[in-house]
């Protein structure tokens, strides 16, 4: 069976909603920076995590629910800093990882640095 095609247009920063606790092992090859907090549906009263991501590439809706199991995805226009719903969680106490680099990439640096030290 072959499966569905994503179709639509791939972007950069997301908004979503999963039920799973993203961890950032998970996403890090992907990902260039993601906030998460822990919320609660006012209606239902399940617990959900709210996340917000970077992603080292552009990932059209498909992917991005893929990769966090979200049941909602959302396209953020323009930058963090002037989209509402994440400076308005920024005073809570998230419950996060942030990363502008994976481990095995600072580790790789470290190496490279530690090299060129001992040439000098």
């Amino acid at each position: 069976m072959k499966r569905p095609v994503c179709k639509g247009k791939k972007f950069h920063t997301a908004d979503l909603k999963t039920e799973q606790r993203p961890l950032w092992e998970d996403v890090d090859e992907k990902m260039s920076y993601l906030l998460r907090f822990k919320e609660t549906d006012a209606k239902t009263q399940k617990v959900y995590y709210r996340v917000f991501a970077y992603a080292r590439t552009p990932m059209q809706e498909c992917e991005w629910q893929k990769l966090f199991r979200a049941f909602k995805v959302k396209k953020i226009e323009g930058q963090f800093e002037e989209y509402e719903p994440f400076t308005s969680r920024l005073t809570k106490k998230p419950r996060q990882m942030v990363a502008r680099y994976t481990i095995k990439q600072l580790a790789d640096r470290i190496t490279q640095l530690e090299e060129e030290a001992r040439v000098l």
